[in-house]
């Protein structure tokens, strides 16, 4: 059907239609506020990295610990950047732990790293010792 009717844009009798209709959307987009009729750049800085345009970093983790049976220490993690996610491993492992509840271990260290997505993720290896 499209091959028979050819784009509409391109005839003559059709140019004030494209006016109006084009006019209608740039009216309901500014309404809007459309953040896709806005540059990335422009809504990176006001949208999602307000007020100044930079980048945030996520906090640091913070570790708590205690004493547990065989010689291990029971962690908690913790951070305070809303909606970020905290993964652990003893250092030299390749694979990532994500933090849901608290654990046991006899590592005397574990990196620690905080991310919020959009965010720069913190980085920490922290030593593990019972209080």
């Amino acid at each position: 059907v499209i091959d028979r009717i050819g784009p509409c844009f391109g005839r003559p009798e059709y140019l004030g239609q494209l006016v109006r209709m084009r006019k209608a959307l740039k009216a309901w987009t500014d309404s809007i506020d459309d953040p896709l009729a806005t540059p990335e750049v422009d809504v990176v800085k006001t949208r999602i990295w307000p007020p100044s345009g930079t980048q945030p970093t996520t906090a640091m983790p913070v570790l708590q610990t205690q004493t547990a049976s065989g010689g291990q220490t029971r962690c908690s993690l913790s951070c305070d950047t809303d909606g970020a996610s905290i993964g652990y491993r003893k250092p030299g492992e390749e694979q990532w732990n994500v933090y849901t509840e608290p654990f046991s271990t006899n590592a005397d260290k574990l990196e620690i790293v905080a991310h919020r997505i959009g965010w720069k993720p913190s980085g920490k290896t922290v030593p593990v010792s019972a209080p």
